[in-house]
């Protein structure tokens, strides 16, 4: 059950180590977030 729903990217940093492209970091950058509302609970019958 997600309790937010949003849009965003992913800013990584690489680092060069010989001839090689090593992964160094991620951040995340959001755009857009809110929080969304609980989902209705089905009748019972």
């Amino acid at each position: 059950n997600m309790a937010w729903l949003g849009t965003g990217f992913y800013n990584d940093e690489y680092v060069k180590v010989g001839d090689q492209w090593k992964f160094k970091s991620r951040r995340f950058q959001q755009v857009h977030m809110e929080q969304r509302r609980p989902a209705a609970t089905p009748a019972q019958h």
